[in-house]
């Protein structure tokens, strides 16, 4: 049995990986913000809204793949991130995304339990293999 810090970092690793084979083609990912190609592993799951937002930690439109520089080095590359998001999904879900933020940093916040932990890593896991499978 996990404890909820070994599940949240087992999601992690279980959600980074899947958003990067989502977001490639025959492996390879461009980076959502500055657009450079690299090799899925090499990429990162660069969130948009700060990893530390519970409610947006694995919300699948606020991670995308991003370089490391991008992701790292530039800090998210936050301005960059806001046009492409927008261009993808339109402004109504940039700003849903953000009203999600507000409500973690609300008292209205619901703790995501371990069980729920348990049930998206299961899953992730087969959306890893659903991909894995078709590409």
């Amino acid at each position: 049995k996990l404890n909820r810090s070994q599940l949240t970092k087992k999601l992690d690793r279980i959600f980074s990986k899947y958003i990067r084979l989502r977001d490639s083609r025959s492996g390879m990912c461009t980076c959502i913000t500055c657009s450079t190609l690299k090799d899925y592993k090499e990429m990162h799951a660069g969130h948009f809204i700060r990893r530390g937002c519970r409610t947006t930690r694995w919300d699948e439109k606020n991670v995308h793949a991003q370089c490391p520089r991008c992701n790292t080095y530039c800090y998210g590359e936050q301005a960059k991130y806001l046009i492409e998001l927008e261009k993808r999904y339109g402004r109504e879900e940039v700003d849903e995304l953000m009203r999600k933020e507000r409500k973690y940093d609300s008292s209205s916040y619901v703790k995501i339990s371990n069980p729920e932990l348990r049930e998206m890593i299961e899953f992730y896991k087969n959306k890893i293999k659903e991909y894995e499978y078709y590409k």
